[in-house]
């Protein structure tokens, strides 16, 4: 079921035809109904590539293909990269809070002591969800568009080298 985008704020999938919302921010979109990612030209592009368009082969698609492929995976392990920076400064800022209460309690100064307790549990938070994204970001990056084969592979057409045997004797 294909459904055209009604707005400017959607486009219509490439693959399933379902209308994706546009996300100004996001380098390239994700259809949540098929999964597919792709990127989205400006009005410049699209006139360029029509104005310019040639017969292309299926070797250039697939080139094409290879080339946003890589362009996502690059940007999902630059973002899990982040990440893992955002979730150490929050780790190093849990355990500054953690020993500047510390020192707070045993000066008997008690609302700075909870002060500093409460950006512990601030950094602690933000210490998880940067794990969580990172961990995302990572499984997202080494995900293969390729669905797992439905049946075993058929092996019936190979030889067993036999063939191969009886051409050199021939060459003789």
């Amino acid at each position: 079921m294909s459904v055209e985008p009604e707005d400017s704020e959607h486009v219509a999938c490439p693959a399933c035809g379902e209308a994706v919302r546009i996300d100004p921010i996001a380098i390239s979109l994700r259809c949540a109904h098929c999964g597919h990612d792709f990127f989205i030209e400006s009005a410049d592009e699209q006139e360029h590539a029509e104005s310019h368009a040639q017969p292309t082969n299926e070797a250039e698609l697939d080139a094409m293909r290879i080339r946003q492929r890589m362009t996502i995976v690059r940007s999902a392990y630059r973002s899990r990269s982040y990440a893992i920076i955002a979730m150490t400064i929050c780790a190093v800022l849990v355990i500054q809070s953690i020993l500047s209460a510390i020192a707070r309690f045993r000066a008997h100064s008690l609302p700075l002591a909870f002060l500093y307790l409460l950006f512990a549990l601030i950094g602690i938070t933000g210490t998880l969800y940067f794990f969580r994204k990172a961990i995302a970001l990572h499984r997202e990056a080494r995900q293969s568009l390729l669905d797992q084969p439905t049946a075993p592979p058929d092996f019936s057409d190979l030889g067993d080298g036999s063939g191969r045997v009886r051409n050199l004797e021939n060459i003789r």
